[in-house]
């Protein structure tokens, strides 16, 4: 594939691109050793000058094959108008459905204007300012992650992921029933139903009592919104867990899960402490 001869020095609006080095230079002083995408497609660009370059000659560069993905190339002249900044990054035009292209500079030497001969630049004005136009609103919202843009939404996913999670863990209750064989225990005092999911033999806690404490806790709650209680004792008996369900006072449904790990031989999971610190009255 034949290329246009560079000269050694290329002015870029306020920058220099030197092709030998692969550099990009800008009068503040600032240099850029430039990666290997992003001088495969300045490199292109500035020998078609003037000209779109579809894509896949983007990838390609130099060789027959592609050398780089689409997205590499996107990537490659997004950084690239970066570093020429506000003043000069619409230099670099996007053609829609075709391309990118490097535009000429009035300024710039003879051997950069004549590349854009009288009958390319007769048709080629129309999707130049329309590539230029709408560029900046293109490139700034990738600077913005979704989740910032969308804050609503995003806490509107975390709530529904939250419901699932405590629905799920809620539901382990259920497969216990199932898989166990035995009908869960159940224990009312008051409007609050307590569900035991362990076999009430077999080990050494005493369901009763520990049921007891439990509902006389949550009686003494002036306005608790629990309904239900679930309770299961692990298969190594040194943990218990714990699921309250209720509503609040607009009918929505409230879960809570708690989970007391003691590994004494006898474990107490209901100490004091438990129901002062664990809130069942929230």
């Amino acid at each position: 594939m034949s290329k246009t001869q560079h000269p050694n020095l290329v002015h870029i609006g306020t920058c220099s691109f030197l092709p030998d080095t692969k550099r990009l230079l800008h009068t503040n002083g600032e240099q850029w050793d430039l990666p290997r995408a992003e001088c495969q497609v300045l490199t292109l660009l500035v020998a078609e000058r003037g000209r779109p370059v579809d894509k896949l000659r983007l990838r390609c560069g130099e060789f027959d094959q592609p050398q780089v993905g689409e997205s590499a190339v996107a990537r490659a002249v997004f950084q690239l108008r970066n570093f020429l900044e506000d003043e000069d990054h619409t230099l670099i035009e996007t053609i829609k459905g075709v391309g990118y292209r490097l535009a000429n500079e009035p300024q710039a030497g003879s051997a950069e204007q004549q590349i854009a001969s009288p009958s390319v630049d007769s048709v080629e004005p129309q999707p130049s300012l329309a590539a230029i136009k709408p560029q900046p609103a293109q490139e700034k919202p990738t600077r913005v992650p979704w989740w910032v843009r969308n804050r609503a939404l995003s806490l509107l996913l975390v709530g529904v992921l939250l419901v699932l999670l405590l629905l799920t863990h809620a539901s382990y209750f259920i497969r216990t029933q199932a898989s166990s064989g035995f009908e869960p225990r159940q224990i009312s005092h008051g409007d609050v139903t307590l569900h035991w999911y362990s076999p009430s033999t077999g080990h050494g806690l005493d369901q009763q009592a520990l049921s007891d404490r439990i509902l006389k806790s949550l009686a003494q709650c002036p306005e608790a919104p629990w309904e239900s209680v679930y309770i299961a004792l692990s298969s190594d008996q040194q943990g218990l867990s714990v699921t309250l369900v209720g509503h609040d006072e607009g009918g929505q449904l409230k879960l809570r899960n708690l989970k007391v790990v003691d590994t004494r031989l006898r474990g107490d999971f209901a100490p004091e402490q438990w129901f002062q610190k664990g809130g069942l009255c929230d």
